[in-house]
């Protein structure tokens, strides 16, 4: 089980980047459905065969945009997809990008400072715990707070 504490970032690409065309998010939507792909076909008054000729990548068929909100309604729960690629092509200003990727950095930076002060704690500490006597040859390593005794270094 992961630490609560732990911060956590998944990186995954836009909606735009994953369904570059409207067809590809519209056959994303219909395949990840819950719904059987016949059901869906019904809602939308189609016979399931024309439905998978619509639906399909290299389909002779384009969807109608009278289709459209039949195969919304339809698609209850992966809509969204269609939806945020529709929102991401055309009322997604390049402003609210930028005020999005601030507000993951403002909800991130807390938890990034808390992590690199442990780790220069942690580092401190280590440091404190492996100090030799001022007696011994001592060789430092690259780097502050760490030390070699001469005997180790072959």
């Amino acid at each position: 089980m992961s630490d609560p504490r732990q911060l956590s970032i998944a990186f995954q690409p836009g909606t735009l980047e994953q369904y570059p065309e409207f067809d590809d998010v519209i056959r994303a939507a219909v395949l990840t459905s819950r719904r059987k792909r016949g059901e869906v076909a019904a809602d939308c008054d189609m016979s399931p065969s024309t439905f998978a000729r619509v639906i399909h990548e290299s389909g002779d068929l384009a969807l109608k945009a009278r289709d459209l909100p039949a195969l919304l309604d339809a698609l209850h729960d992966t809509r969204h997809l269609v939806l945020d690629w529709i929102v991401a092509r055309w009322l997604d200003a390049p402003g609210d990008k930028v005020e999005r990727a601030a507000a993951v950095v403002e909800r991130a930076l807390p938890a990034l400072l808390e992590a690199v002060a442990t780790l220069t704690e942690y580092r401190h500490d280590a440091a404190r715990q492996t100090a030799t006597p001022a007696r011994e040859s001592v060789s430092r390593a690259p780097g502050p707070g760490w030390a070699i005794p001469a005997e180790r270094q072959r």
